[in-house]
């Protein structure tokens, strides 16, 4: 067993070299040094070990972080650390968290950015339901997320129609983005609701 300051060392050095990677094997010694390292390790190394689980695809991790992220009254600093490690890890379950999150000011601009990286069916109603009332840079992180897939542009440009998103607030670059798309639905409906891009 390392010396504590060693052992936290010696982990750093894992994790930076797991950033630089998607998901790795997990080594068959890694499911009893986590549950010491979680037993008897200290805030910091508990933190590493969670972060290297992660990129392991060790599912034990995954329930406790989302409990983290859903605690309102935990340190903020590690809420966001595991939004960061369920996002690395691709967590299928953390769409639903972060949708319950968007009225929590502290960390709602991270949980719309984080959900942009998955395809989930409720994420454009959950955010069209309270564009009105975000703050603008969450507005464009909003739009950013409804503009990265057709489903979710169609439910965009539907409530563009409505009156509930501004006109103005999907800009040119938004539209060039959609363009990309090829998708005659999208094409369109984006020419019925914003208009030509010119």
């Amino acid at each position: 067993k390392a010396p504590a300051d060693q052992q936290s060392w010696m982990l750093g050095e894992i994790v930076a070299a797991l950033k630089l990677r998607d998901q790795v094997k997990m080594p068959a010694a890694w499911k009893s040094a986590y549950d010491q390292l979680m037993a008897k390790g200290s805030e910091e190394t508990r933190q590493q070990a969670e972060y290297i689980a992660v990129k392991f695809g060790d599912q034990r991790v995954f329930s406790q972080l989302r409990k983290t992220l859903a605690d309102r009254q935990a340190d903020l600093g590690r809420r966001r650390l595991a939004l960061d490690s369920l996002a690395v890890g691709k967590d299928t379950e953390l769409p639903a968290v972060l949708q319950k999150l968007i009225d929590d000011d502290s960390i709602r601009t991270a949980a719309i950015n984080a959900l942009g990286a998955f395809d989930n069916a409720q994420t454009p109603a959950t955010l069209l339901a309270v564009y009105a009332k975000l703050p603008a840079e969450d507005k464009q992180a909003a739009i950013a997320v409804l503009s990265a897939r057709p489903a979710y542009v169609l439910a965009l440009l539907d409530s563009m129609e409505q009156g509930k998103v501004p006109r103005g607030d999907l800009t040119a670059f938004s539209v060039r983005q959609i363009s990309r798309f090829k998708d005659e639905r999208v094409t369109k409906r984006l020419n019925q609701v914003w208009g030509a891009l010119r």
